[in-house]
């Protein structure tokens, strides 16, 4: 059975210092502005990853054979419990509109030319997403201050420690200052659960964890509202809503304003990680809240 705990955040401090503000490297000179997107970027250029935790190298995509490429099953009935939403699944959730309200942006059939990758981390492989190493990776449009996004997690490994949505990222080329929502198998010894967090100051601010055993395939997604709230949905079932501060001083002031939209992954605690994390069907953009 699935429920909900009340946030470790003793360990927040010592595990999320700057873990959760997506691992992104400071680039050099970030007053630089962000190049345009190039439709013809195949992404083919191999770029250096000094990431301390990276991923085993997979061949080619075009030398990856089906078998292969072939999504790994889910952990074994022993290791499952029960799937579905938790027992008070819908709390905190005031939205009326169906999830999702905004259209697939990429099913990754071709490049990453709309896409902005600070650390060239990303590629496709076999009509999915995935990801070398610790990053984040955004849609080149930024969007307005009720926003959505969403994505199928297709892959990860047993080990991995965060796959996440992202939304109102204000710089993808400055670490921290967004809203991140995660599914997570180890975050401070908590298990398989989904959070909701925002990132400013260097520091990670959320609510409860949600116990929850998401399966490979399902869609994760979240809303983010101007007037603070967030709303995590797995298949389109809203599981959980909380609401950030908003004007209390404390709080980031872009939390009622827009931003980037993406995904990020902070693949390992530790042990080798052997399954590249993947997505698909990734979507979002600007949502009318409605009345």
């Amino acid at each position: 059975m699935v429920g909900r705990r009340a946030r470790p955040w003793a360990l927040l401090s010592m595990s999320l210092a700057c873990n959760g503000c997506e691992l992104l490297a400071p680039l050099a000179d970030q007053s630089s502005p962000l190049p345009e997107p190039d439709a013809s970027d195949d992404r083919s250029v191999d770029t250096p990853d000094t990431n301390d935790v990276s991923l085993p190298d997979v061949a080619d995509a075009g030398d990856v054979s089906q078998e292969d490429s072939a999504i790994p099953e889910s952990a074994p009935p022993a290791d499952r419990r029960e799937v579905g939403p938790p027992p008070d699944a819908g709390r905190g959730c005031l939205s009326t509109k169906p999830f999702p309200s905004t259209p697939v942006r990429d099913t990754f059939d071709g490049t990453l030319g709309n896409w902005i990758d600070p650390k060239g981390a990303f590629f496709i492989q076999n009509g999915v997403l995935r990801a070398n190493s610790a990053a984040a990776l955004y849609w080149s449009t930024p969007f307005g201050p009720n926003q959505e996004a969403y994505a199928r997690f297709v892959d990860w490994d047993p080990g991995i420690y965060r796959l996440s949505v992202i939304l109102k990222k204000q710089d993808p080329a400055v670490d921290c200052s967004n809203i991140v929502a995660y599914y997570s198998h180890y975050f401070g010894g908590a298990g398989k659960s989904l959070q909701a967090e925002y990132c400013w100051l260097s520091s990670q601010n959320g609510g409860d964890i949600i116990d929850f055993d998401l399966q490979k395939g399902q869609q994760f997604g979240v809303r983010s509202f101007a007037d603070g709230r967030v709303e995590l949905y797995v298949d389109g079932t809203c599981i959980y809503g909380e609401k950030f501060p908003i004007g209390d001083g404390a709080a980031p002031p872009w939390l009622s304003q827009g931003g980037y939209i993406g995904v990020e992954t902070v693949p390992v605690r530790d042990g080798p990680v052997n399954v590249k994390p993947a997505w698909d069907d990734f979507g979002g953009g600007d949502f009318d809240p409605g009345p």
